[in-house]
């Protein structure tokens, strides 16, 4: 039996991991994100990973404008792609209270997940803004509201990645 089927996963790897296979469908040039939301129980709601609008042409077929102009800023209007909190919400319509992301969710996924009611992030990769800082810790409103809201955080080391675009 090879190690990596003798490894006994969390429940938050294996919704990490597959988050991790979720982020490969990604057609995104710039970062790959999957996203898993979960009831307590664990009960996947919803799925999803970050790319082009339905309908549009995709990262790969189109060059997106936020990567032609080198843009590494949290600032998404430029981007093609639709987040992967956004569409695994979208698809769990609302539902659910954790969240497992490749990747710390940026500031307007973050408010969005907390105003549909998730108390738990799980996430592999820090989300850095334009001065190299995680952008969860370098907004003061965001760290305000998770405190006020208590929504518990947790960084999760795990060893599977989805290769850059």
């Amino acid at each position: 039996m090879s190690e990596m089927m003798q490894m006994s996963l969390s429940k938050e790897e294996w919704m990490l991991g597959i988050a991790y296979l979720l982020s490969a469908k990604s057609d995104c040039k710039s970062r790959r994100v999957g996203a898993i939301i979960t009831d307590d129980t664990f009960h996947i709601l919803g799925s999803g990973y970050n790319g082009t609008v339905t309908g549009t042409k995709h990262c790969d077929e189109e060059i997106c404008a936020r990567v032609a102009r080198s843009i590494n800023t949290n600032l998404h209007d430029d981007c093609m792609a639709v987040h992967a909190e956004m569409n695994a919400l979208m698809q769990s319509k609302g539902k659910g209270t954790k969240l497992f992301s490749t990747t710390f969710p940026c500031a307007a996924c973050l408010k969005t997940m907390l105003n549909f009611g998730i108390k738990e992030i799980y996430y592999c990769e820090d989300y850095f803004d334009n001065k190299n800082v995680r952008s969860h810790y370098s907004n003061i409103f965001i760290e305000k509201l998770i405190n006020k809201e208590n929504i518990n955080i947790e960084y999760v080391k795990f060893l599977m990645k989805a290769k850059d675009a």
